[in-house]
């Protein structure tokens, strides 16, 4: 018997079957449970009959070349499971169709009470034939190229069997299911002998032969396990140097004048960008604004029109630099603006880390 295949079937198949069970179960529980069985039910029976026709005419190719599209395959698919689970086990995150397989898979139920609703069907029928086709996809090739059906055909139904066991009798704690990792050791699998298979379809004569295969999948799990831990770190990093950056606080100045207040000669809003420069300050923005009023203007509204570019508007003046540098500049502030307002405030700043203020 072929431990190798037979296990690799059972965990690939299990967690396709696993992914058909949870939609079929949130479609039942939507009021649709006959809907959900019947399409389900149909979806694997056409698919594992256009398997099984497929399977025997592929018998019919050499070996040789055989062996080198089954490993191309393997290599193409396992690589999807294997990157997905990575990422996902590196960020502690599940998979869409175990919290919410409805949504994860972007399905829309008919909600019209009926006796038996078609379209529902069609959406079941569609979704367990797409995942009935990704578990061919794994039978096929790796029960072609080693020759071991009986083994992959008996792990298939006992992936379906397991499955259907574990949602009639635990449907409540589906989501406790670690299906990352098993799609993740899967993944590995179908890696492992994706390159096996790739190499002897090429005349490569593989170092201990068989015994090739447990060093292969000892090399994709150890990388795995780096590549986790390596985006998990860079992760916590990342999150932790956005804490340190939300906690830097900084002094903000914000002057209200008017647009046509002058000092020395000069527009104030001008002379107070102008100084802030001169003495390094980290940045000065100026806003003209469209309307307002204040205490020299209450008795009307002051606002800009196509024709009046050149009002008396109010303009604001905002200035972001550390306590220190706010308080150095404030004398000159205080000099320069003689009938606006003149605000400081404490503010936390989100900000670049190698940004310098």
């Amino acid at each position: 018997m072929n431990i190798g295949i037979f296990v690799t079937v059972l965990s690939g198949a299990s967690v396709e079957f696993f992914e058909t069970a949870a939609i079929a179960y949130a479609i039942a529980r939507s009021g649709y449970p006959r809907e959900a069985i019947w399409g389900t039910l149909s979806g694997l029976v056409a698919v594992g009959g256009a398997a099984a026709i497929l399977g025997t005419n592929l018998q019919l190719i050499p070996l040789h070349f055989l062996q080198i599209f089954i490993g191309l395959l393997l290599l193409w698919f396992g690589w999807g499971w294997y990157k997905k689970s990575i990422l996902r086990q590196a960020k502690h995150r599940r998979a869409g169709w175990v919290t919410d397989p409805l949504e994860a898979e972007g399905i829309q139920l008919e909600t019209q009470h009926q006796r038996f609703s078609r379209f529902n069907f069609i959406v079941m029928f569609k979704s367990a034939a797409l995942e009935a086709l990704e578990v061919a996809l794994v039978v096929l090739p790796l029960s072609l190229a080693s020759r071991s059906w009986t083994e992959g055909l008996t792990a298939t139904g006992l992936a379906l069997l397991l499955t259907v066991g574990l949602v009639a009798t635990l449907h409540g704690y589906l989501v406790k299911i670690p299906e990352v990792l098993l799609k993740l050791g899967a993944g590995i699998l179908l890696l492992s002998y994706g390159t096996f298979w790739l190499g002897e379809g090429l005349g490569l004569e593989w170092w201990l032969g068989d015994g090739m295969m447990l060093i292969l999948f000892g090399t994709y799990s150890l990388i795995s396990m780096l590549a986790i831990r390596l985006i998990a770190t860079r992760q916590a990093s990342s999150s932790q140097r956005l804490n340190e950056v939300c906690m830097s606080t900084l002094e903000r100045l914000t002057i209200y004048i008017g647009e046509s207040d002058q000092w020395q000669g000069r527009n104030v809003y001008m002379a107070l960008v102008e100084e802030a420069r001169k003495q390094g300050l980290a940045g000065a923005t100026v806003t003209r604004c469209v309307i307002g009023y204040g205490k020299r203007q209450h008795h009307k509204l002051q606002k800009a029109t196509l024709f009046e570019l050149s009002s008396d508007l109010p303009m604001i003046i905002t200035i972001l630099d550390s306590a220190d540098a706010i308080a150095a500049f404030l004398p000159l502030v205080q000099d320069m603006v003689q009938a606006g307002i003149v605000v400081q405030e404490t503010v936390n700043v989100i900000r670049h880390p190698t940004a310098v203020l």
